[in-house]
């Protein structure tokens, strides 16, 4: 084949020869982030480098240079270059590529050149993700309560959080099966980059009626178990379980029921706000505790967590006929008033304050 070369702009046909390496620079890069061996997701990444002389123009054929390759940091997994060394092409390039092994972490790559002695800057990779494992394997509902054993259609997020044996996400697209025993919830979901994997679980029949097996009050009605299922590296099935709780209708009571009293003396008064399965109302619900005499305090204006313990439907308040008349008793009135998404409700306890006299 016949000889062809380049002709600079003033005619010469010099070819505009370069000068010695004097710089590698990392040119293009496959994937910056790569996956454990036998993950399932990309295990290598490609890495061109350009070798340029003092102009920064890329060296010639005339001045060719061969390129050493290694890792000069990783997590110690078994992780590698190949080749280890390579010679620059006419446009003064060369491609190495890195194979991740079977740990998670960063990896730093460096190209050099012997004589002269040049290097390129530590270019950082990432392995990420092997398949899942048991001990990083999780689910979590975004309401831990929510009305939904009469309401239905009320949505509430769950959520699967799959790592692997090293900490870090399983390759985006991990499939996670999901199951309730109350109402309805997304079949499966494939993880994302973080390793998380959402579904919807919606408030239907069936109405939970308790997990089987489980201490009370959560073997009682309300209470749902969801389950997140996938496949770990040994190929074997391995769950993750949460609890809901479905919660009904506002319901309440106060003791006692009415008063009399003494003047400067106080009251203690309990007072339970839950739903019919005894159960505790929503998160955001508001408790306000009013008298139009005398004077409370306690548990009179709380808004409610989101929690599933039956220990936030007790609540007590105390009554004082802290400004008794000097001559004649007086009627009083206390209103207990609830405002939750399980429903609104108000409790009103009459009685007597009596006079200084």
């Amino acid at each position: 084949l016949p000889e062809v070369r380049m002709a600079r702009v003033d005619g010469s046909t010099s070819g505009g020869a370069s000068g010695p390496a004097s710089n590698i620079v990392l040119l293009e890069i496959e994937n910056s982030k790569i996956f454990v061996a036998g993950s399932g997701g990309d295990a290598t990444s490609v890495l061109t480098f350009e070798v340029r002389d003092a102009t920064g123009a890329p060296i010639d054929l005339a001045h060719q240079a061969t390129v050493n390759f290694r890792i000069a940091s990783g997590p110690g997994g078994g992780e590698g270059v190949a080749p280890a060394s390579a010679t620059t092409n006419a446009l003064g390039q060369v491609t190495t590529t890195v194979q991740s092994g079977t740990i998670a972490g960063p990896i730093q790559l460096v190209a050099s050149i012997p004589t002269p002695v040049v290097s390129s800057a530590p270019v950082p990779l990432s392995i990420h993700g092997g398949l899942p494992h048991a001990g990083h394997f999780s689910v979590v509902a975004k309401q831990l309560n929510f009305a939904g054993y009469n309401i239905y259609g009320l949505e509430n997020p769950v959520t699967a959080f799959v790592g692997d044996r090293y900490s870090n996400p399983v390759p985006p697209g991990t499939s996670v099966q999901f199951q309730s025993t109350g109402g309805i919830i997304g079949g499966s979901a494939g993880t994302e980059a973080l390793g998380r994997a959402t579904v919807t679980l919606l408030s239907a029949s069936p109405q939970p009626q308790g997990i089987v097996g489980a201490p009370a009050p959560l073997n009682e009605p309300g209470y749902a178990r969801i389950t997140a299922e996938t496949i770990d590296e040994n190929k074997q099935k391995i769950t993750a379980n949460t609890v809901v709780l479905f919660s009904g209708r506002t319901q309440m009571s106060v003791t006692p029921t009415t008063f009399t009293l003494q003047p400067l003396k106080s009251q203690l008064f309990n007072y339970v706000v839950s739903d019919q399965n005894k159960n505790p109302l929503v998160a955001g619900t508001n408790l306000a505790v009013s008298t139009d005499v005398g004077t409370v305090a306690g548990d009179k204006n709380l808004v409610l967590e989101d929690t599933h313990s039956r220990a936030f439907t007790q609540f007590s308040f105390v009554l004082t006929n802290a400004n008794p008349d000097s001559t004649k008793a007086k009627d009083a009135t206390v209103e207990i008033k609830v405002s939750s998404l399980n429903g609104n409700g108000t409790l009103t306890i009459r009685g007597t304050m009596l006079p200084l006299k």
